[in-house]
């Protein structure tokens, strides 16, 4: 990461944008430029923000011939239309006291007139830094156009940003905002063509209630449930664990609860296909993640937590948003659909019993090549941020 300039914005306290070259491990290459606040947290602790723009071919091709010290910025020319204005208004939100955090959402220019950054940008999406030399705490801001916005406000930020994580392969999402895109992601992709429209959705635990991974080592460990000494709640550790796929769904006493109570409407319905949990828009941030490889075209979908602490360990599992049981009787196993999964069982109620009952239950895939293992983890007062990994 190369240093190419620093633009100062405000004397008083210090606020400046630091100007850095580098590129991103995405499934290709991304040659990027990055502008890095530098004393936002100056104004009331907020947290620095980063606007990384992937170069056009232009801007490549001024850097051909360059010498490795040397760097091809030029204010006039590389400064993104609207990226100082849209800084001054960001400080004169913090110096009021407010402040973005992961998962927040800047709305810009919602009434009409040109996009920023000379796109049809009207949103800014802030995202949890991961990007290698710039502060760990430091926010990415995504540039969405009005569709994105919408899907924001349809089916909240976390999905929004595993869908881009998804559509270029880089966990946990994209963070370069590429001035010549066209929109990637509406609102009818997640709620008029979903999945979650075709089935029926019982009453569920106001709270968090279940939490569904994607456990990507499991063979040869041993799962442990023991007590967390601070909190006095129920930790979940995995010891040695490593080997092929299954789907883990660990749950609570809010999930067991709501359950007993509507398991009765279930079965009146005598329907073939239940949720048994989605997260509300606001609860999908309880889900922690780790990626599997972001070159790797095979890995899944995932969902980012935008309260993920880096410093605290974390499973080696892929994060979803919802989980539905669908009654199959000649064939049984987990399956990813969309950003979720769907848990095929030979007996709807079998497996409703378990839960209410607060009992564990696996389920070995009738064919391994087609359907993933599945385990059911009961863990009483289980809020998706204790577990931990253990090599």
């Amino acid at each position: 990461m190369r240093n190419e300039a620093e633009i100062h914005i405000v004397q008083d306290p210090p606020v400046s944008i630091l100007v850095l070259r580098h590129q991103l491990p995405a499934a290709e290459t991304i040659d990027c430029r990055t502008f890095l606040t530098n004393g936002l947290r100056n104004l009331n602790n907020h947290r620095e923000i980063a606007f990384t723009f992937k170069l056009t071919d232009d801007q490549l091709k001024k850097e051909v011939g360059l010498g490795e010290d040397e760097n091809g910025f030029d204010f006039n020319e590389d400064l993104p239309d609207g990226l100082v204005d849209l800084l001054r208004g960001i400080l004169t939100y913090a110096s009021s006291g407010s402040t973005a955090n992961g998962g927040d959402m800047t709305r810009l220019d919602p009434v009409g007139g040109s996009g920023l950054f000379n796109n049809d940008f009207r949103g800014i999406l802030y995202i949890p830094c991961n990007c290698v030399g710039l502060p760990d705490d430091a926010l990415q801001a995504l540039a969405i156009t009005r569709e994105e916005v919408e899907a924001v406000d349809q089916v909240g930020a976390v999905r929004v940003m595993a869908a881009f994580g998804n559509i270029n392969r880089f966990f946990p999402s994209t963070i370069w905002i590429d001035t010549e895109r066209s929109t990637f992601i509406t609102s009818k992709d997640w709620v008029d063509d979903s999945v979650l429209v075709k089935m029926f959705h019982p009453p569920t635990a106001p709270k968090p209630s279940a939490f569904i991974f994607l456990q990507n080592r499991i063979e040869g460990g041993e799962m442990k449930k023991t007590k967390n000494t601070r909190t006095g709640l129920n930790d979940v550790v995995w010891h040695n664990a490593s080997g092929s796929r299954r789907v883990l769904l660990i749950y609570n006493e809010n999930l067991r609860d709501a359950l007993k109570n509507s398991k009765q409407s279930i079965l009146k319905r005598n329907s073939e296909m239940f949720s048994l949990f989605t997260h509300p828009t606001n609860e999908a941030v309880q889900i922690i993640t780790r990626p599997l490889d972001n070159a790797n075209p095979d890995s899944l979908n995932c969902i980012v937590s935008p309260l993920y602490n880096p410093d605290q360990p974390v499973m080696n599992l892929l994060g979803n948003y919802f989980c539905f049981l669908k009654l199959k009787e000649d064939k049984w196993g987990g399956r990813q659909v969309e950003d979720g999964f769907v848990i095929f069982v030979p007996s709807l109620e079998r497996v409703m019993d378990a839960i209410i009952n607060g009992e564990d239950l696996s389920i070995a895939p009738s064919d391994p090549n087609e359907y993933l293992s599945v385990q059911l983890l009961y863990c009483e007062g289980y809020d998706g941020f204790k577990a931990s990994h253990e090599e």
